[in-house]
Parts: structure tokens; C-alpha cells; sequence
């Protein structure tokens, strides 16, 4: 039996139509993107075709199979991350330290209305000390003295399935 080039054995539109066969998991949202499903799988069929046929006959398995490997850890991690990123939520305590800049004496103060990177109210007694970030630490005025916080500590909840 005769062995054929392997550009002899299929075209790029060819390789393409059959990846797009594949089952997908996650199917993507083709609408979202600005290429098309059909013009994105024959560019990539097009640079697969392009590395393989570059190589000698006998390294092509290999190195397909390398970069199917790769492709395949590539796409599991970045599920991975998605599906983390998506049940988990920053939880902030409602309390945070301020400290006065002239005797560098801290408080524990109640906060209310925090928004990170933006600020909070900080409540010492019956004060109400706004903190506004400054893009290092959050800072406040009140009767004449000024406050510096690092803001309230921040945990991540991973929460369960949502209904």
C-alpha cells in the first residue's frame, strides 16, 4: 500500500468540518465572538495542518499527540478556574482598624457601606468617620484629626450549588 503525504490526505476544510463534529460540553456562544465557528476551526485546522507537514513522517504522531496533551490540560485548568471563580464570594467583616496619624493610637471601628477601592463608613462611639481610598489606604477626617485604615479583613466563601 502506498503512504500519501499527509497534505495529500486531507484538506483544511476537510479537518475542520470533522473537529466541528465533536461533541461539545460547553458549546460557545459563536453570536458573542467577531469570527465565525466555521472560519475559526479552519484556521486552526490550517496551522495543524502547517506544523504537522513541517515535520518528518515519523516525529508527527508525537508531536500531535504532545499538543493534543497540552491543549487538553490547557482547557481542563481554565474550566477548572471558571467553575471556582463562579462559587466563590469575598466576604468582608464589618469591623476594621483605624488609626489616628498624629498619636498613632488605634481603634477598633464598626463599618458600614464598604465598597473596595472606593470606601466605608467607620462608627467610633457615635462618630460617623468617612474612609475614601486613596489608592494605597483608605483615609478619614473627623474633629480635626486625621484616620488610616487597610479597611476591613476579607475572606473567600466557596459556596455550594445555587437554586
Amino acid at each position: 500500500m502506498e503512504e500519501q503525504n499527509l497534505d495529500e490526505q486531507i484538506t483544511i476544510k476537510q479537518l475542520a468540518e470533522l473537529a466541528m463534529e465533536g461533541d461539545m460540553v460547553d458549546p460557545i456562544d459563536w453570536g458573542l465572538l467577531n469570527i465565525s465557528e466555521q472560519r475559526a476551526f479552519e484556521m486552526m485546522a490550517g496551522q495543524v495542518l502547517e506544523q504537522l507537514t513541517s515535520l518528518p513522517e515519523e516525529q508527527r504522531a508525537v508531536v500531535a499527540m504532545a499538543s493534543m496533551t497540552k491543549l487538553l490540560v490547557e482547557n481542563f485548568v481554565l474550566n477548572l478556574r471558571l467553575k471556582g471563580a463562579e462559587n466563590v464570594k469575598t466576604v468582608y467583616e464589618n469591623k476594621a482598624t483605624l488609626t489616628n496619624t498624629r498619636s498613632d493610637v488605634s481603634v477598633e471601628a464598626e463599618i458600614d457601606n464598604f465598597k473596595e477601592g472606593k470606601g466605608f463608613d467607620a462608627f467610633v462611639a457615635t462618630n460617623k468617620i468617612p474612609m475614601r481610598w486613596t489608592g494605597k489606604i483608605y483615609v478619614g477626617n473627623a474633629h480635626g484629626m486625621e484616620f488610616v485604615s487597610n479597611g476591613p479583613a476579607s475572606f473567600d466563601v466557596k459556596q455550594g450549588r445555587q437554586r
